[in-house]
């Protein structure tokens, strides 16, 4: 009887710490947002969704190009962030969660937030912030591999 308590209680002590754990990882966005503030640099957010052709096309060929990829590593904190993300955010002193909006489908608060313009949201969007985390920069649709190196540089020059 013991011996029975004895591995309950240790695997609800190994759950509860498991489920600590979990919680305890940080998204990119959240990490990309302390890092910027440590060392000053802007941040890139790109915001996709999986049922966007286009998103995964930028993935595909835009954020795989070696000139955007080598801006994106010295100049930039860069993340993304999937609109139907579930994990809870951090960005700046506000917590944004996920909606759901009916069975299997929902948006993050955080994504849609940064995604609007002009009143909807939009996808593929990408995000240039200050180390403060202001808006520099919003584009809601494609961008070329050449036209995002282009503004990664006009950025850097100006910050």
């Amino acid at each position: 009887m013991k011996n029975r308590c004895f591995h309950i209680t240790r695997s609800l002590l190994f759950l509860l710490l498991f489920s600590a754990a979990v919680r305890a990882q940080q998204h990119p966005v959240e990490i990309a947002v302390q890092q910027t503030q440590k060392a000053s640099k802007p941040v890139v957010l790109f915001l996709h969704t999986d049922w966007c052709n286009y998103c995964k096309a930028m993935q595909k060929t835009t954020f795989n190009n070696h000139e955007v990829k080598k801006l994106l590593t010295e100049d930039y904190y860069f993340a993304k962030l999937d609109a139907a993300e579930k994990q809870p955010i951090y960005f700046g002193s506000e917590l944004y969660e996920y909606k759901p909006t009916g069975v299997g489908s929902g948006y993050h608060e955080l994504a849609a937030k940064l995604a609007e313009q002009e009143g909807e949201a939009g996808y593929p969007a990408l995000l240039i912030l200050t180390p403060d985390l202001k808006l520099i920069f919003r584009y809601n649709g494609f961008l070329k591999a050449s036209e995002l190196a282009e503004l990664l540089r006009e950025v850097k020059i100006k910050s």
